[in-house]
């Protein structure tokens, strides 16, 4: 497994994750410090992000195939990336 996220596949993520909102990766600063506060989705679009995340993470062999604490390994990673690098959540 690895340890670290290659270059190429933190562009993948975060063209995806920009995607989602309706933004170009290229449009978002990403050297600013809170450059995640610029964007917001709803639980279910962070959730759904989430588990593609997820899946993302074991095909490219970030994580295993098993379960950590309980919940799908990948989706458990991928909430830690989310909960620290995802955009806000809208308030309803």
């Amino acid at each position: 497994m690895r340890n670290e996220l290659l270059p190429e596949h933190t562009k993948e993520i975060l063209t995806e994750m920009c995607r989602r909102v309706g933004v170009s990766y290229e449009s978002v600063d990403f050297s600013k410090k809170d450059w995640f506060f610029e964007h917001t989705w709803t639980f279910v679009e962070e959730d759904d992000f989430r588990k593609w995340l997820g899946a993302f993470l074991r095909q490219h062999k970030y994580v295993g195939k098993g379960k950590k604490r309980g919940v799908d390994w990948g989706y458990y990673e991928a909430g830690k990336l989310v909960g620290n690098y995802g955009w806000r959540l809208k308030q309803d």
